[in-house]
């Protein structure tokens, strides 16, 4: 019998591209530089995958020269054997089934056998959908990685009701027994250093 291995990634989120941040337009030049780097560090560590945790448009309507962007960064992963995956965010959410990944070339985080997760939604609107959500995968002993984007309230207080996870009302390794780690996106916290 061979031994499974896990899955080598670089994790991203809330890259925001086409943010028009205080109107200051090298900010977005910035961002697309930031997400050209994370591309080049993914290259450079020889991962199997980039995983996109939300948000890598700031909204879902980017730009056909941003989306150009994307796809020849997608194309310079794949050239070096790198998928790219990964989850809407709130920002990017999708728009009647149609979000970022149909057209940047960027699969579903699902598309990994040892991956799971789903696009953003309001989790205060869907009470308990979360474990129902989780629960409904339908091999849960392949599952080493999961990919969400909202806050867990027991690690950041400032969340807010819509994106809170709470995972303290189920047990997430008694639904997913292989489990390594949650990998959440949309963590916007500055840290000052007194």
């Amino acid at each position: 019998m061979t031994q499974a291995f896990s899955p080598s990634f670089i994790a991203v989120a809330d890259v925001h591209l086409g943010s028009k941040l205080y109107n200051i337009p090298e900010l977005e030049q910035d961002m697309r530089e930031v997400f050209s780097s994370v591309c080049s560090t993914a290259i450079s560590s020889k991962v199997q995958y980039l995983v996109i945790v939300g948000d890598l448009y700031d909204d879902n309507n980017p730009d056909p020269s941003l989306i150009a962007f994307v796809k020849s960064e997608v194309a310079r992963l794949r050239a070096n054997n790198i998928k790219v995956v990964g989850v809407a965010g709130d920002h990017d959410k999708p728009v009647n089934g149609s979000t970022w990944s149909q057209i940047s070339d960027i699969e579903h985080v699902t598309s990994v056998p040892q991956f799971y997760g789903f696009d953003y939604f309001d989790y205060s609107s869907e009470v308990n959908m979360l474990p129902t959500r989780l629960g409904s995968h339908h091999n849960k002993t392949q599952v080493e990685w999961i990919f969400l984007h909202g806050h867990v309230p027991s690690l950041f207080p400032f969340s807010e009701d819509k994106k809170k996870l709470d995972f303290t009302s189920f047990e997430v390794f008694d639904i997913f027994p292989n489990l390594k780690g949650i990998v959440c996106g949309d963590i916007h916290q500055e840290i000052i250093k007194q």
